[in-house]
Parts: structure tokens; C-alpha cells; sequence
């Protein structure tokens, strides 16, 4: 009995290494991308006394480097959080506590340096934008409603100590242990507290500034600080301090940035960013305290943090997972760490080598156009060319190779200073550079294209299927079935002659043809959401890829009806009947009047209208003809009884295996 007990033991720990071996390292997805993250960082700080960074960030996840973003350890979901809940403040008093704020009214405690966290969230559902401690009992809670929540024993409870209808209270900071300051009240007027912000006072700017509205503010101590405001169709400034508030300066203006958040590296040498009216982010310098500021840099996304760590060493942090560095006090920046696009539409396969992806990089809601390409599998990538520029304005939704050197792109498309016809384009030398084609844009909204070969293509629209039969030199516009409008996202063909295209629109949105594209069906679809992709392995199996999550896979085919003789159906009186459908090895035809059909035929038909099989019925049992099927290949076939060269029963039959 030990000795099955032992075997049973080792023979469970045997197949435990197995499956770690199976299920484990070896299957794991490799990170080909240099990207620590996939998303946008909101928030970062560095624990005190130590060398790491650590940020927050959408989709429940945490960042650590100890050294200066050179790597970085991902934590995800901290205390079993959803990974919808975006963490969107952080705060580290000490070396061992720190403090996140996400979504939903999230708050999360660690007293482990990060390693663990628990939950310590308010009751009900109100929204904060920053949570910021001065030690590890005293914090703050902004942003949301006009209120400042207060607590003095490391969270729970919570006080509020301050609320006003018009206020919304940001950017709360510290200059000691007493005095702290409020900024973004977008008005003419700050917060101030000097008693550890159980109490806060008002200070109003003067005469001059009656029309401004802050929202921005950081004090040095409590003589020098700064605040960031505009007033109604005026310049954006920056104005300066130097007597707690009482008088200010102004040091920069602009009618195009607004700068509103500030971070110094000592008394000397800070940093302004923020936005413009140009979709990028502005990062300004200076080195004598705040009285001048010099442009440093462009971002095309959104800063959203900046942080200097120990060793100098300036990391900068924005949406859609940028991160620059600088090694040089901030005067030069370098993209550490940056997407080579925002959403990546398609891919293809050249060779076993060479990748070609169709993306879509937008700025502040300006889209650009990316082709990108890898010679190495996907390690590194370059991005291609449009005609002299590697970037245009649009999104580039789709992209198909027919060979290794002809391709094709769609989207919606617009390059300056260039008047392109349509929104198709055609690469003849592997997507190095490519060429607009002749195709009318009035239609507008193209979407998806499917080379079947090297002259045939198709490019949907809404509405709208276009086929090319000479490589994109002309194109005709295709007869469809339309019950309603449909923008049409996919379309996919088997061969030169079977293909579906199906969207959004109607329930009815997945359309087939049999003949190339001369004529289409309206097929039955499972379901009503959009359909973005449809995908046939042959003319029977396929799946379809929906909105939300929807998938639905089908193997016994779906029929294309051809308006052709061999495939009406007809009405008979002699009530004839195929059962099983669908079949396997053997089918049944029953009849009622047998005499008439003792001179017929029975023809299979594929889908291409060739005859496969042909039987004639010279005997039948229990008023039934008997159908072997072992001859035919499973698939949609159309079965036809044929009396004296006139077609009295036509039906569909699927055999499958």
C-alpha cells in the first residue's frame, strides 16, 4: 500500500513538471516590442531614501525601475484589483508606505514598499484625481466635487475640511511640514494651509488678474512659487512669486501652449509641460529659477508625468506608453521608450521573414498614417514610406500582399499639399514606397482589401465593393443584394470564385458569391452586433469575428445561391423529400408518386454548377431512392431529380465527414 502510495506521489510530482515544462517558460509570449508597458502612465514618483521609480498606470498596473528606466519590473492588478481600474495618482511618504488612487473610487495601502498592497477605499462613488500624503499618517484627497478629504491616520477616516461648488482643488503640494498649496481652482484665486491642511485660506490675485483662471500652481517654499492661467481670448502665462503671493511676474506667455505643471530638480533648474493647440505636449526649461524658459522639446503624445532619479538621470512619462530620458539635466531628451504606433489594423507575412503591419498613430486626436516593416521576424521595425513622407494624414485600415513585392492599403487617407483621387494605394516593390491608385473617394469610408492575386482585388466601403481585375488600373463598382446600408469591414475569398464580405449595418450583413463577385447572396447572420472580420478556410469551414467579444464558427458551410437553371428551385407535385441534411455516407430522396420518376435522373451539383454525380432511379423500397455518398467530398452540393429533361425537385444537400 506505501509502495502505490509512493509511485501515485512521484508520478503527480512528474506530471507537475511536465505541465510546467508543457504549459510554462517554453510557451510563454516573448516581448518583441522594447515597451514595458502597452498603455499610458498617469503618475510616477520615486521612494524616498532608495533609487526606485515606481508609476501608475492604466489597466491596473505598477512599474518599478531601480535603475533610472533602464528595465522595468511589471505589477499587475496590486491587491486583486480588475484590470479595467485605471491607477491614476501615486504617493510614497516613506520608504516603506505608499498610497495609489485608481478609477472607482479605488485606494490602495502597502506598507512593503510596493511588494504587497490591501485595500483601504472610501464608501460610495466619488471620484478623486490625486491623493498626496505629507507623512505616513497625514493625506489628501482632491478633485472631485470641490471637496479636500483629509485624514490623520493613514486613510480610514477620511474628513473633509474644505468644499466649494465652483472648485475644482489639483495639483496639491508641500512646501514643508505645514504649508501646502492648491492651484488648479480655475479661478483667480489659490489655496493655502499652514497648519497641515486642517484649515485653508484663500489667496486672491490682484486687480490685474481678475479674469484669470488657474490651473496650475507650484511653490518652491513659501516666498517662491508659480502659477499657470489664462483669461478669455488672452495669451497662456506663466507668472512668478518671489513674496508668498502678494505680487507676481509674468515670465512666459503664449497664445499656443499652456504649460500647467511644473517639477524642479533644485531651486535653479525646473521643468513647465502641458499642452497645445497644435495636438503635443510642450516641455519647457529653465536654469535661473523660473524667470526665463526656454522650449526644449515637442512630444506628439500627452506628458503626464516627470521625475528626476538620484542619479540625474530625467525620465518623462506619457499616454499611449511613452517614455523619454535624459541623461544631461534635461536639455536633451531620448525616446527610451516609445510605441512605433498606437492601434496596429492588420499584418502580413512577405516571407518567413519580413513582416508588414498597417497601423494608425494619432496626436491629440490628429491621426497619422503608419506603414511599418521588419526584415528580422519582428525584432526591429522601420517605418516606410508614402511617396517621400512616412506619415499622412488618416489611418491606414488594411493592407494585403499578393506576392512579395505587390501589395495593397486602404483607409482613409489624405496627404498635404498632394490630391490623391482615392484612398487606395499599391506597393510594387515589397511596401518600400507605394503609389495612390485611380479609385473615386466620393464613395468614401474603404475599409478592407483582399487580393486574390497579383490583378484581382477587392476593396470594400459602405455600402460599397469595388473589384479590380488588372492590378488596380480600373476598378468596377459590384452588384450587391443590399436590404439595408451596410459599411462593410471584411472581406475574404477562398478562391478566385468563392468569397464573403460582411460589417455593420442591417442583421442581415454577411453577403457570398460563387462566381467572383458577379453575383451575391444575402446570407443569414447569427448574430446582430457588427462583424469586423470574416474568415473562410475553405468553401464550408469559417469563422466570424464580431463587436464585443463575438465569435461564432461554422463547419458545414454556408451556401451561395447562383441565379442559374441548374440551381432553382422548383415546386412539385410529387412531393418529394431528401433527409438526412445534413448527410454523411448515405441520403434518402422519399417520393410519393414513384411511377413518374422511373425514366428520371438524380444530378449532384457543386458550386460551380459541374456536374459531380448523376444516378438514374430505376429502383426504390418503401417508396424511398436510396443516395450513396461515398464518393463525394464533403461540401454544398445541389441535388436536382430531372424527369424527361425537365427539372421537377431541386434542393440543397451538405455532406459532411
Amino acid at each position: 500500500m506505501y509502495i502505490k502510495f509512493l509511485f501515485s506521489l512521484l508520478f503527480n510530482v512528474l506530471l507537475i513538471s511536465l505541465n510546467s515544462i508543457v504549459f510554462g517558460q517554453e510557451y510563454e509570449w516573448q516581448r518583441i516590442n522594447p515597451l514595458p508597458f502597452e498603455s499610458t502612465v498617469n503618475a510616477a514618483c520615486q521612494i524616498p531614501g532608495i533609487s526606485t521609480v515606481v508609476t501608475a498606470g492604466n489597466y491596473s498596473t505598477l512599474m518599478f525601475t531601480d535603475d533610472s528606466g533602464e528595465n522595468w519590473d511589471l505589477h499587475r492588478r496590486p491587491a486583486g484589483i480588475g484590470k479595467s481600474v485605471n491607477l491614476i495618482s501615486i504617493c510614497f511618504p516613506t520608504n516603506q508606505i505608499g498610497y495609489l488612487l485608481g478609477s472607482e473610487s479605488l485606494i490602495l495601502k502597502t506598507t512593503e514598499c510596493g511588494l504587497s498592497w490591501y485595500d483601504v477605499s472610501l464608501n460610495g462613488d466619488t471620484d478623486f484625481d490625486e491623493i498626496y500624503f505629507i507623512d505616513d499618517k497625514v493625506g489628501f484627497l482632491t478633485g472631485a466635487e470641490g471637496y479636500i478629504l483629509r485624514t490623520e491616520h493613514g486613510g480610514m477616516p477620511w474628513d473633509t475640511v474644505y468644499t466649494a461648488d465652483e472648485l475644482t482643488p489639483g495639483h496639491i503640494h508641500f512646501v514643508d511640514s505645514a504649508a501646502g498649496y492648491l492651484g488648479a481652482t480655475f479661478n483667480n484665486y489659490f489655496l493655502k494651509t499652514i497648519d497641515k491642511g486642517i484649515s485653508w485660506y484663500t489667496i486672491q490675485l490682484d486687480s490685474s488678474y481678475i479674469d484669470f483662471e488657474l490651473d496650475g500652481i507650484y511653490f518652491l517654499n513659501q516666498d517662491t512659487g508659480f502659477i499657470t492661467s489664462s483669461s478669455y481670448y488672452q495669451p497662456y502665462y506663466i507668472l512668478k512669486t518671489n513674496d508668498g503671493g502678494q505680487s507676481w511676474h509674468e515670465v512666459y506667455q503664449s497664445y499656443l501652449e499652456w504649460p500647467n505643471k511644473f517639477y524642479f530638480i533644485d531651486k535653479d533648474t525646473g521643468f513647465a509641460y502641458g499642452p497645445t493647440i497644435m495636438y503635443q505636449d510642450i516641455l519647457l526649461r529653465t536654469t535661473n529659477g523660473g524667470e526665463t524658459w526656454d522650449e526644449v522639446y515637442y512630444f506628439p503624445w500627452h506628458i503626464h508625468s516627470l521625475i528626476f532619479s538620484i542619479d540625474t538621470v530625467g525620465i518623462l512619462f506619457g499616454s499611449n506608453s511613452l517614455i523619454y530620458r535624459s541623461f544631461d539635466f534635461g536639455l536633451h531628451w531620448e525616446k527610451e521608450y516609445s510605441s512605433i504606433t498606437n492601434t496596429i489594423f492588420a499584418a502580413e507575412f512577405l516571407n518567413d521573414s519580413i513582416i508588414i503591419a498597417g497601423s494608425a498613430l494619432a496626436g491629440g486626436g490628429v491621426p497619422s498614417g503608419r506603414i511599418i516593416k521588419s526584415s528580422n521576424r519582428g525584432i526591429t521595425w522601420q517605418t516606410l514610406n508614402f511617396t517621400g513622407s512616412n506619415s499622412l494624414w488618416g489611418e491606414v485600415y488594411d493592407i494585403c500582399f499578393a506576392s512579395e513585392t505587390i501589395g495593397y492599403m486602404t483607409g482613409w487617407i489624405s496627404r498635404p499639399g498632394a490630391t490623391w483621387p482615392g484612398t487606395v494605394l499599391k506597393t510594387m516593390d515589397g511596401g518600400n514606397s507605394w503609389q495612390p491608385l485611380d479609385l473615386d473617394y466620393e464613395c468614401a469610408g474603404f475599409r478592407d482589401i483582399e487580393c486574390v492575386n497579383e490583378d484581382i482585388v477587392y476593396v470594400t466601403g459602405y455600402n460599397v465593393i469595388f473589384k479590380s481585375q488588372n492590378g488596380g488600373h480600373a476598378w468596377s463598382e459590384l452588384n450587391l443584394p443590399l436590404t439595408g446600408k451596410i459599411s462593410f469591414h471584411s472581406i475574404h475569398f477562398v478562391d478566385e470564385l468563392i468569397g464573403f464580405a460582411a460589417g455593420s449595418g442591417p442583421e442581415e450583413t454577411i453577403i457570398g458569391t460563387t462566381d467572383g463577385g458577379v453575383t451575391w447572396e444575402v446570407l443569414e447572420s447569427p448574430t446582430p452586433v457588427s462583424i469586423e472580420c470574416i474568415r473562410f478556410y475553405n468553401e464550408k469551414e469559417g469563422i466570424i469575428f464580431g463587436s464585443r467579444g463575438t465569435i461564432f464558427k461554422r463547419d458545414s458551410g454556408i451556401y451561395v445561391n447562383v441565379e442559374s437553371e441548374h440551381f432553382v428551385e422548383k415546386e412539385t407535385k410529387e412531393n418529394l423529400f431528401l433527409y438526412p441534411n445534413p448527410a454523411r455516407d448515405i441520403a434518402w430522396l422519399k417520393i410519393t408518386n414513384y411511377d413518374s420518376l422511373l425514366q428520371g435522373k438524380i444530378r449532384f451539383f457543386d458550386l460551380q454548377g459541374k456536374i459531380v454525380l448523376e444516378k438514374k432511379i430505376n429502383s426504390y423500397n418503401n417508396n424511398q431512392v436510396k443516395l450513396d455518398l461515398l464518393n463525394l467530398t464533403p461540401g454544398v452540393y445541389v441535388v436536382q431529380v430531372n424527369v424527361k429533361n425537365h427539372t421537377i425537385y431541386s434542393s440543397k444537400l451538405i455532406i459532411i465527414d
